[in-house]
């Protein structure tokens, strides 16, 4: 929940900072960025789009205040259709897959087959080893 000065603090950008709707959509449809990541590339891509930059870098604040309002006007304000979960923004009408937690469980796999290969291959070693000593 937003303090009073937090919200606003938001309500000043938002008013100096036109939201440019579809960039804040096209990034939350992407469904891997984290808050942090999705305020970043939302500042970066405007500034790159429009001859009017912001004032200043949108926030985790600002973000939670146009999130909160979209939530609770949704018929108000257009629906960013923003979800998140275990801090990765994703859109609420499409099914995601957390890129790094995959990568990282296929890395972990990896190791271990990596382990085992080495294991094996030790006993391999061991056992040309003992048929050459048997010869």
């Amino acid at each position: 929940m937003l303090s009073t000065l937090q919200v606003n603090n938001a309500i000043e950008w938002v008013v100096y900072n036109p939201i440019d709707n579809d960039l804040l959509q096209e990034i939350v449809s992407e469904n891997s960025n984290t808050i942090g990541q999705l305020i970043l590339k939302y500042t970066t891509r405007y500034n790159n789009l429009y001859k009017k930059q912001l004032t200043s870098p949108m926030t985790e604040n600002i973000f939670a205040y146009i999130r909160d309002v979209c939530d609770k006007h949704p018929n108000t304000f257009i629906n960013y259709n923003i979800n998140i979960d275990n801090g990765i923004v994703n859109d609420k009408n499409e099914k995601f897959v957390h890129l790094p937690k995959l990568i990282q469980k296929i890395q972990n796999e990896n190791y271990k087959l990596i382990k085992k290969n080495e294991q094996l291959q030790k006993e391999n070693i061991e056992l040309k080893k003992s048929i050459v000593t048997i010869s």
